[in-house]
This record gives C-alpha cells, structure tokens and sequence, in this order.
C-alpha cells in the first residue's frame, strides 16, 4: 500500500511543514490536509519564521553580507578593515565561500542571531520592494508584482543598500586620511575596491542597482501631486503646521517639511504624466538608509491611500519621531560643513556614478586617460542580454511628448527599423523598467532593437 503525506506520523509532518521553503507547498499542504493545518495552527511562528528564513536565504550571498554590514560598517574605523570587508564580498560572491568576518562578533553584530538578522532585513526590504512602481501598476490596472520581478527588485535593494555603507564609511574614512583619495599605491590602497564587487555582477544587474538608487528607493508608493494645480505645491508647507509633524519642528527653522519629502516626477514610458509622487527628499533618505534599518524605515511604505502631504506627514511622525527628532538636531546642532561631511555624503549619488562609468560605459572606450587604470581594463565575459525597453512612438510623430522624445524615437524606427548601435540603445531605453518581467514590458509597448552592426547580441568587450 502506497504511503501519502497524510499517512505520515506526526513528528514527520511537524518536521516537513518546519523545512517547506516556499509559500505555495505551505499553503498547498494546509489546505489539503486537517493535521497539517493543524500542525501550522500550534507551531504558526516557528513555521513561518523558517519560511521566511529560506527566503531570506535565496538571497545569500547578498543578504548575508547586507546584514552583516547593517551592524558594523559604521563602526569600521580602519580602511584596511573596510577593504577586508569588501573583498569578502567580491570573493563570496564569485566562490561561493563565506569570509572569515561572518562567524566573529563586531559591534552590534552577534555572528549566533544572523538568523535572526535575515529575518529582520528580509521582511522590511520585501515590504519596500512590493511598493516598486506601485501607483503606475495601479494606473496601467496591472497585476502585482511577480515572484520573479520580486527577487530582482529585493536583490538590487540587498545590493545597492549594501554599497551604500561601504561607500558611506569609506568617504568618512577619506576625509581623516584625504591622502588615500589621490593614493596610486594599490599595494596599500585600492581606491577601486567597492568598484570591483559591481564588476562581478552581470550587465543588467548593475543596471537595477543604478536605477533603483536614483528616485526609486526613495519614492514612497502612494500619494501624488497634479502638476496642472498651481497651489498643489503650496500644500507641502501648509499641510505639515496641521500634521503630526509640526510638534516635532518645534524649536527648528520653519519650512522643515520639504527636507523630509518633496514631489518628483518620474516617468516610465513617454505617456504624459500628470502627477508628481511623494519621495523622501535625498538627504533625509540619505540618514536613513545610512544610519537605521530597513525594519525602521519600511512602515512609511504601506500601501494605504495617501491623498495629501498631511497624511504623509503624519505617517513619518508616527512611525519615525525619534529619527527624524534626531536628524533635525543634528542639522541644526552641527556647523553645515560638519553635517555634510558626517550625515549628507551624498552616497546615492557616488553609488550610480560608479555604476555609471562601469556599466553604461560597456560599449565605449575610456577617453579619460586617469580612468583606464581600472575602467579601460574591466572586461564582461560573454554577450549583454538584451531587453525589450525601446519604446514604438506614436504613429502621427507631431504627437510629442513634453521632451519631444516621439519624434526623436520616429526616427530610430522609421527607414531601418529598430537598428541602432549598442551604445545608442542604451541611451536611448527606458532603463526604469530593466527590473521587470518580459510580459509587462511588452504590455507598455517596449520593443527590441536590433543592432546595425551585424544583427547580434551587443558584445561585452
């Protein structure tokens, strides 16, 4: 007679609903079977503590390292210690092998509760994640997000998050040795070294993290602003003395709500927007994603209505007073070079730089002669993947957008078709939507191109 999962004895059960590593067999097995729902009903934290611990292991290495860097990174105080760290990285991520760092104690770090940390870091990078692009979902009536835009969305912030820190700690540890910042001296210091790990990372990938530093981490998943009203603007500063906020602003310059969030606009197509999104304004983004953890930071991403700075406001006054009480004070406590140099390093910024002359430069030679020490020798095994982000223009090409992209887009397409350099393509693609999936891409009109030079793949050279 044939054994079945039900004919199981009950310690089995327990044990096989303790290892189930994704939520479609979890459900799968509760819902088919009366003792394994009843197996989940008594042990329903530890069950789905170790799912969501799988989870946050599918994506090892990067989150591994990232909550590893969350606990010590600002307290490194040596550049030999950061570099140690960074090449970990690089190595784990190209060997599989787990550096030495991760099972000693530093700071806040205790190498015994990583499971606990994965835990932590994962819910609330999953809870900014699934916000990605959502009021433009919720416009276009698109689905949710896939599993699999998912993971590319939560790797990216695993990744970018991650580099941010190590960019932090380095700009402040260059500041009290500058002689570092000019070094040519690689055998005591490699002014390269956070570049060398996005080396490693396929075209695309590095892409997702360049785009997803630049308005997408910051912007928050609802709340707009019509650009057609002229007083909508005003609401920013109006709105925050009836808010939550206003009692937090006491004793500091008025006008402090446009140093939290502002309006920004941010395309995904050439369809004319006419709204503006709320986004944690980029210094205030900075010190958070810096200085506290995503826990902290991922109440402010929820997906509840919010239809006016107020709300917003209120939001950030419930979920991050002391954060934001702190980030004033030390605003307005410290002289403006010292708060720039501390808490306002500009690490967005220097992070897409990076990823900017590494990647976006693939199909160029360095002209800059100081850049070839490095960039001219960065080499890409195999051919960069292609993407459908071109996008077809409006047939009647004096229908323009506000940047006059359709026409400019006409003639790409018109005579030989969709044939264009690499390089061109690149500029020219909507890179805001290379995390996600084939059918959503196809679905907001984005075509192939196709190269001029002899109809392949773009080389990696």
């Amino acid at each position: 007679m044939a054994l079945t999962l039900t004919g199981l004895p009950y310690d089995i059960k327990h044990s096989l609903l303790q290892q189930v590593n994704d939520r479609d067999t979890l459900l799968n097995l509760i819902s088919t079977s009366r003792t394994f729902l009843d197996i989940f009903t008594r042990h329903k934290d530890v069950i789905i503590n170790n799912l969501y611990l799988s989870e946050a292991l599918n994506h090892a290495p990067d989150s591994i390292i990232f909550s590893y860097c969350r606990r010590t990174v600002l307290g490194v105080e040596s550049m030999d210690e950061l570099v140690g760290i960074a090449r970990g990285y690089e190595k784990y991520s190209t060997t599989g092998t787990a550096p030495p760092f991760l099972t000693s104690n530093f700071g806040a770090y205790e190498s015994r509760k990583l499971a606990k940390y994965l835990v932590e870091d994962y819910l609330g990078i999953r809870k900014i994640a699934m916000t990605h692009q959502y009021s433009i979902r919720v416009s276009r009536n698109e689905p949710a997000l896939t599993t699999t835009e998912l993971h590319r969305i939560m790797r990216s912030i695993y990744r970018g998050w991650t580099l941010l820190l190590l960019i932090h700690q380095r700009q402040l540890l260059l500041q009290q040795i500058p002689s570092l910042a000019v070094s040519e001296d690689y055998s005591s210091y490699d002014r390269h070294f956070i570049e060398r790990i996005i080396v490693n990372w396929d075209f695309w990938s590095s892409l997702q993290i360049w785009e997803l530093v630049g308005d997408n981490m910051r912007v928050l998943p609802t709340g707009t602003v019509d650009v057609r009203e002229t007083k909508a603007f005003q609401k920013f500063n109006s709105d925050v003395k009836v808010s939550l906020l206003q009692d937090l602003f006491d004793g500091f310059p008025e006008k402090q709500a446009l140093t939290l969030i502002f309006p920004v606009f941010r395309r995904v197509d050439s369809k004319p927007f006419t709204e503006a999104r709320f986004a944690l304004s980029n210094e205030f983004a900075e010190y958070l994603f810096i200085h506290h953890d995503p826990t902290t930071i991922a109440p402010l991403y929820a997906l509840d209505p919010t239809p006016s700075p107020k709300v917003a406001y209120d939001r950030i006054a419930t979920y991050l007073s002391k954060p934001v009480k702190t980030y004033l004070t030390l605003k307005y406590s410290l002289s403006y070079p010292d708060f720039q140099s501390l808490y306002a390093v500009d690490t967005f910024r220097i992070l897409r730089g990076m990823v900017s002359k590494i990647k976006l430069a693939a199909f160029h030679s360095p002209h800059d002669s100081h850049l070839e020490d490095f960039y001219g020798s960065v080499r890409y095994n195999g051919e960069v993947p292609i993407m459908r982000l071109l996008e077809r223009p409006v047939e009647d090409v004096n229908q323009t957008d506000l940047r006059g992209r359709s026409k400019e887009l006409f003639n790409i397409f018109k005579g030989m078709g969709k044939m264009m350099s690499p390089d061109c393509w690149v500029k020219k693609a909507w890179l805001c939507n290379c995390l996600l999936d084939e059918w959503r891409l196809e679905g907001r009109g984005f075509e192939y191109p196709v190269f001029e030079d002899d109809f392949s793949l773009p080389r990696a050279y």
